[in-house]
């Protein structure tokens, strides 16, 4: 079974329009009908019910800092592809990895939840049971998650995230010390609603929130998915000339 990337469109400028709404092109498949759903039972395969998340207006505020450097971004116009994460492969980070068009995949286990994100192949690890994060945490692309349940939602917080991903297609900056904090709920058997507030003083003058729905998708499990597999000029240039002859 083979579903349509939209890897190459974003890339040529629909991930710029992070929160402009799109059809999803799928391929034909059985269906599944969805089982009932448990409390505290997060698990299956979901896809976004569109690109980006929804923010309330007015309530992404930058600071000073955060304006010059999205302005900046900006008048790059067709040049800003360029500075995107994404054109050299690298992950998109959080929260923006997790609102791609493509499915993510969620398993639980009694002391943590994993997360597969098909986008780039990348699992989040949200560990259960822990009260504070580890000292000295090394910044990493999907930041260090800890959760509890509080009710039948999942609440998710994040710290230790590089610097140099964007919140958004569109370019929003965040720093280093960008504070997530995730409430996932299941809101019925065929619906997950997901709710990050981004905390970060420096590029932001208050908390806000992104929301995001996802639908099941029964059925479904998340396919490879390789980056550079959209940038084959790129993997020729590790390998001498008439490696790849006779192999296609």
């Amino acid at each position: 079974m083979v579903r349509n990337r939209w890897i190459g469109l974003i890339l040529t400028g629909v991930a710029m329009l992070a929160c402009a709404r799109v059809n999803y092109a799928q391929d034909k498949q059985d269906v599944v009908p969805a089982k009932p759903s448990a409390p505290r039972d997060l698990s299956g395969t979901w896809l976004g019910d569109r690109i980006g998340g929804n923010v309330k207006p007015g309530d992404m505020v930058m600071t000073p800092w955060a304006q010059a450097k999205f302005d900046a971004f900006t008048k790059l116009g067709d040049a800003r592809s360029k500075m995107d994460p994404r054109r050299d492969c690298f992950p998109l980070g959080m929260p923006r990895d997790m609102y791609e068009p493509v499915p993510i995949e969620i398993l639980q286990m009694p002391d943590e939840v994993v997360i597969l994100l098909e986008n780039d192949h990348i699992a989040r690890h949200i560990f259960l049971g822990m009260a504070e994060h580890p000292k000295d945490l090394n910044p990493s692309w999907m930041g260090h998650s800890i959760g509890h349940w509080e009710g039948d939602t999942l609440v998710v917080d994040t710290v230790a995230l590089r610097g140099e991903t964007f919140l958004d297609g569109a370019g929003h900056p965040h720093t280093p010390n960008m504070h997530l904090t995730e409430r996932i709920h299941r809101v019925d058997a065929n619906t997950l609603d997901d709710q990050v507030t981004v905390d970060d003083p420096k590029a932001y003058a208050k908390p806000f929130v992104i929301q995001k729905t996802y639908r099941l998708k029964p059925g479904w499990h998340v396919m490879e998915y390789v980056c550079e597999d959209e940038w084959t000029e790129k993997l020729k240039t590790y390998y001498p000339d008439g490696y790849f002859d006779g192999a296609q």
